[in-house]
């Protein structure tokens, strides 16, 4: 579904409040054909850090 709506070089962002299942989705999405970067953003709410994912189609699939 957002290799529908992503534009050429464009960056998919998603969140999630480092569920265990973020681990597995990293790994997924790269197998997947994607490039994936993640980060801990405190977002100052009181709460634990979140995790972001910078996701981008990979021009050269591994």
């Amino acid at each position: 579904c957002m290799r529908q709506v992503i534009g050429q070089n464009g960056i998919v962002l998603l969140s999630e409040p480092q569920r265990h299942t973020g681990d597995r989705f990293e790994k997924w999405i790269r197998s997947a054909g994607w490039r994936c970067d993640s980060c801990l953003v405190d977002i100052e709410d009181g709460n634990r850090e979140i995790r972001v994912f910078q996701c981008r189609l990979d021009s050269k699939p591994s």
